[in-house]
């Protein structure tokens, strides 16, 4: 979290997302977390015990919704926000849930080159009807469009809250 913005060729002074320990930053990388909307932390250890939490808080979230999977050997959530089951008699026994899904749709194993992409973009509804097959073009494709839509969205926010103009404007109304 950001306590003060430094001058230019100053640092910022921030405050650890984790423990609330404050450090500095450099201004482009304060600007660049600000306006991406990113978490900051001190350190390796703080980022990696934040990121722990957080995914262990989603997989029980998953838990508590979809009910407990009946599986012998487990389950869990990756590091990029899927979630793995095992799977016994697998060459590589952890597989990503949605890929297994639509194994067994299709009756066949997928190819390198085939991608299951979420339509509505939530990693954790792995319901048949919420996945498709597409290329990797195609979902980068997808991607790239959604993360500008979002860029420009979070810009027009962070702009608007910038500027002093409208905090002038908003005051002369009341």
């Amino acid at each position: 979290m950001l306590i003060t913005q430094g001058e230019i060729g100053q640092k910022s002074l921030w405050k650890c997302d984790e423990c609330g320990k404050e450090f500095l930053l450099t201004n482009h990388r304060a600007k660049f977390l600000t306006r991406k909307g990113y978490n900051s932390y001190c350190s390796k250890k703080c980022k990696s015990k934040h990121w722990r939490l957080f995914a262990a808080k989603r997989l029980r979230e998953w838990t508590n919704k979809n009910g407990q999977p009946r599986l012998k050997k487990g389950y869990g959530l990756t590091t990029d926000g899927y979630i793995w089951i095992r799977v016994i008699g697998r060459y590589h026994n952890q597989v990503k849930l949605h890929r297994y899904l639509m194994e067994i749709k299709l009756g066949r194993k997928l190819l390198a080159n085939e991608i299951i992409h979420h339509i509505d973009g939530d990693k954790l509804n792995n319901n048949i009807d919420n996945l498709e097959i597409i290329d990797g073009f195609k979902h980068g494709k997808i991607h790239d469009i959604f993360r500008r839509r979002l860029l420009v969205e979070k810009d027009k926010k962070f702009k608007k809250k910038q500027t002093p103009h409208n905090t002038i404007s908003e005051a002369t109304k009341k």
